[in-house]
């Protein structure tokens, strides 16, 4: 992370609880991309001085504002958690696309190409919005994000071509 307290995040994105339940028992089978998923573990372990914590979020298309964001776009994420009441869902301004978990926590991301205009967008959005880096060491992206910005992937294995 760039802005506020250090720490790294690590996201998947689903399309039902079918989905996360059949991918989880692929990525068991496949020990290929399992040795993968360890290293990335081995290489973010010094990094931790926290527990792990996993959040289940689901997409909110009529809190999203603005251009849609998916898993992959962007270097740089602008990222605002911020909790509201029922009424003030309605009224939600905030650029980006909203991902609310069931304790009403929102979870708001929009993607910058630069760190300059990740920055921007975070300081217009307001204190609870924070700035991160997609680290691509970290990564095991997907064939469409490596598509979206090749220059950016290059070099590096994707999910779908791990065996």
């Amino acid at each position: 992370m760039l802005t506020g307290p250090n720490e790294a995040w690590f996201l998947n994105g689903f399309a039902s609880s079918t989905e996360l339940k059949q991918v989880g028992d692929d990525y068991q089978k496949n020990t290929v991309r399992m040795e993968e998923l360890n290293q990335i573990s081995i290489r973010k372990k010094p990094l931790s001085s926290a527990e792990d914590v996993n959040i289940f979020a689901s997409y909110q298309r009529s809190l999203s504002r603005g251009a849609p964001w998916s898993l992959g776009q962007g270097r740089f994420l602008v990222i605002t958690v911020t909790k509201r009441d029922l009424a003030a869902k309605s009224k939600l301004v905030i650029g980006g696309t909203a991902f609310e978990v069931d304790d009403g926590t929102l979870f708001i991301f929009s993607a910058a190409r630069t760190q300059q205009k990740a920055e921007a967008r975070a300081a217009a959005a307001g204190p609870e919005t924070r700035v991160f880096a997609v680290r691509t060491n970290w990564s095991l992206p997907a064939k469409d994000w490596a598509a979206m910005d090749p220059a950016f992937w290059k070099d590096r294995p994707t999910a779908t071509s791990a065996k």
